[in-house]
């Protein structure tokens, strides 16, 4: 008579579990290694690209982006408020912040930078599209009550003026048209962004300390790696050289796995 078939036993049941927990992490380890390969091979052609775009910069204008220092380092992003409320009058909050001067939100502790001309604002017309659609108070109108400024004074600085009014020159127009294609992207016959190709675009909303109806929409226009963090860059006078990077799979600035395009 024929012995009857057992089943697995307890111990080959727990040697049939832990092979499958180790192909199942060597699996796991094979895709994040490609995922990452993927990500770092992501960041070098956008890096590339921008590359592309500051060389034809430097081509036109003889030199590479001179961005300001904001907080003690060179910004990517160009940031710049679409939205103001307060309460129903948008218009009186612009106004009061303007008038405290110096470009920045200095009734906010001074903290808030009102516009941040980074590498991308080199890239893409300032005024059209952009800013214009921003309260008037930052964008250089004046008539307001016994209030005769141009705006905040970063906004009129880094910015060109036409027949006496600031915005973009035909000069600059035509610089984007031909810096824009090295990113992917391209102008309109409006001379609006009609592709923005590797920018992205974030968007964020701030609030007043002391009166959680008063938000300033803002919306930053940059160049991020494939792990969503900004590229740096940095240019010294005379704006001979550039540094631009991205952190790299780490995140952390300096070590051997950053994504370097340039010396400075």
């Amino acid at each position: 008579m024929k012995r009857k078939e057992q089943g697995f036993t307890l111990l080959e049941m727990l040697v049939v579990v832990l092979i499958i927990v180790l192909l199942a992490g060597l699996v796991f380890r094979m895709v994040g290694a490609i995922g990452k390969s993927n990500d770092i091979a992501e960041t070098r052609a956008k890096i590339e690209k921008v590359s592309h775009a500051l060389e034809e910069f430097k081509a036109i204008y003889g030199k590479y982006p001179p961005v300001p220092f904001y907080h003690g380092q060179q910004q990517t992003g160009y940031e710049f408020p679409t939205e103001i409320t307060w309460g129903e009058n948008s218009e009186a909050m612009a106004k009061r912040i303007v008038e405290n001067g110096k470009g920045t939100l200095s009734d906010w502790g001074g903290n808030c930078t009102v516009y941040t001309f980074g590498l991308a604002s080199f890239f893409i017309p300032r005024y059209n599209g952009t800013a214009e659609r921003g309260p008037k108070a930052f964008c250089g109108v004046k008539n307001y009550e016994q209030h005769d400024k141009d705006g905040v004074p970063q906004w009129t600085q880094f910015n060109s003026r036409v027949n006496g009014k600031l915005g973009d020159s035909d000069r600059d127009l035509n610089a984007v048209r031909r810096i824009l294609p090295h990113l992917g992207g391209k102008l309109g016959p409006d001379n609006r962004i009609a592709d923005s190709g590797c920018l992205s675009y974030w968007e964020a909303h701030r609030h007043h300390p002391f009166n959680d109806e008063a938000v300033v929409t803002n919306l930053n226009v940059t160049f991020a790696d494939a792990w969503r963090r900004e590229l740096h860059y940095v240019s010294m006078p005379p704006y001979e050289t550039y540094k631009l990077w991205s952190n790299g799979p780490d995140g952390v600035q300096g070590t051997s796995d950053d994504i370097v395009s340039g010396s400075n």
